[in-house]
């Protein structure tokens, strides 16, 4: 029945690609080969930012969070992924997004620090009866079958505004004290891989950290879709 279901579908709303409209693909190989992968090699270890490594002008090095590994430059392709995904319900990117952090992970040898918990920036509850699904936790749920770390909700965020809306100046201002731990979780001594989709500030991924390790996280690693620089 759902292989015929799919079919239908397919029949009179055929997959296009997001961002050329290309039929047959929700992210054809050519969009997908123009999108700006980082090479950790030359990116900030601090940061993420692509091209940082020798020395860094997008971060100030405070992040409270032991270092980032982004998988792609946000410019307009990434941009377009992010948004179709998260607002036009194109959930079949989840495993596109998923792959792409996963290659990032092990371009950056990430495997080495042997981490206990996988966790992602939930969504608020806002956003949530907005689009009706938690998008990072269903892109973790895909990269915790790659990576064979256990996912869980360690996190939960409190009501805030939209980041997206916000200058730099106010992002970290609206992201204070904005986390809080789920109790039946013991983070003493943890390593923990935490995954978003954008970094721009970096002000989420600051208190989530500080969350973390506030509750005994020993290690966090920040792996994010996209860097905004």
């Amino acid at each position: 029945m759902n292989v015929f279901f799919d079919a239908l579908l397919e029949l009179f709303w055929p997959t296009r690609c997001v961002l050329c409209n290309r039929s047959g693909y929700v992210l054809c190989p050519f969009c997908k080969s123009k999108l700006s992968f980082i090479n950790p090699k030359y990116a900030c270890k601090f940061c993420g930012a692509p091209f940082g490594y020798l020395s860094c002008t997008a971060c100030k090095k405070d992040w409270e969070i032991d270092f980032v590994v982004c998988a792609l430059s946000f410019d307009e392709g990434a941009g377009e992924v992010v948004k179709s995904y998260k607002d036009k319900r194109e959930r079949r990117l989840k495993d596109f997004i998923a792959s792409s952090l996963y290659e990032a992970y092990l371009a950056a040898s990430l495997d080495e620090y042997k981490f206990d918990w996988l966790c992602y920036v939930p969504a608020s509850k806002q956003a949530m009866q907005k689009r009706g699904f938690d998008h990072m936790k269903q892109v973790a749920l895909q990269l915790q079958e790659y990576l064979a770390i256990p996912c869980a909700p360690l996190l939960k965020k409190d009501k805030r505004k939209d980041q997206r809306r916000l200058s730099r100046k106010d992002r970290s201002a609206n992201m204070q004290a904005a986390f809080s731990l789920d109790e039946q979780f013991d983070l003493r001594g943890a390593s923990i891989l935490l995954i978003d989709d954008v970094i721009t500030s970096g002000a989420t991924i600051r208190e989530a950290s500080l969350a973390l390790k506030a509750a005994g996280a020993k290690r966090v690693v920040a792996l994010a879709f996209a860097r905004v620089w």
